[in-house]
């Protein structure tokens, strides 16, 4: 048996409040870090000009104020008796862009509701703070809007009508 000094208190203590700083640690970083390699790579190719135009090319179609590009459906009582909420039907543009964006690696796998609830509560919900955004923001917007909407209809239809889509497509047309 050893006689305790008191480093190994002390060094607890350290470790203690070591753990502090991470909490203070830039909520931006801190996400980023937790990114899994796809995610990395996806983020680093959204700065890539001739992707950026392609997202950009979008904006013809998507890109004017005030149209959500879908409908809602009737809720209504089936024949068995069950009743249906009504739900968004997409157009047919909308419905070609979403799979474009999983198509293009524009919709990435990362911890998205963490963003979009943290450093990315502006981008999804100002269309102002999208357009000073980088590619990898662009990317991480759009997959937080396609994303939220698989577990809440008509966040899609509330991105359109903030502007949010909008100013991602135009802000794809700049140089970021």
């Amino acid at each position: 048996m050893t006689e305790d000094d008191g480093t190994a208190e002390a060094e607890a203590e350290d470790e203690d409040e070591g753990e502090g700083e991470d909490e203070d640690e830039d909520e931006d970083e801190v996400g980023r870090r937790e990114d899994g390699p796809e995610a990395r790579a996806a983020f680093s190719r959204a700065g890539d000009p001739a992707r950026l135009r392609a997202l950009g090319d979008w904006a013809d179609l998507l890109g004017a104020p005030g149209d959500t590009h879908q409908t809602w459906s009737e809720s209504r009582a089936t024949e068995s008796g069950a009743f249906t909420f009504s739900y968004p039907a997409f157009d047919e543009h909308l419905t070609r862009f979403q799979q474009w964006l999983y198509d293009e690696a524009w919709i990435v796998p990362f911890d998205w509701p963490t963003w979009a609830h943290g450093t990315g509560t502006r981008l999804v919900t100002d269309p102002e703070a999208v357009r000073r955004a980088d590619g990898a923001d662009l990317s991480r917007t759009l997959t937080a809007i396609f994303r939220a909407e698989r577990f809440g209809d008509g966040v899609i239809a509330q991105a359109f009508e903030q502007g949010v889509i909008q100013a991602v497509l135009w802000r794809a047309r700049e140089p970021c």
